[in-house]
């Protein structure tokens, strides 16, 4: 997802939050994003807790500990 498409869902009246260097193997910083208001936070169950829908490039990585706390 990229800052671009950020903007784009935004339009559409979407409000979008992500996981702090999510996109920073795509060349992304948080930064550019944080430009895109999109909404950057720390704890990827923060992420969770706030999603309706969840958008993922890979898939996701299951780990219970993380998401039980």
């Amino acid at each position: 997802l990229t800052p671009t498409n950020c903007i784009a869902l935004r339009k559409m009246g979407f409000a979008v939050v992500m996981e702090a260097g999510a996109g920073i193997l795509s060349g992304f910083p948080d930064s550019t994003y944080e430009e895109a208001f999109v909404e950057i936070v720390s704890d990827v169950r923060e992420v969770y807790k706030r999603s309706i829908f969840i958008l993922k490039v890979k898939p996701p990585v299951y780990n219970r500990n993380a998401l039980s706390s």
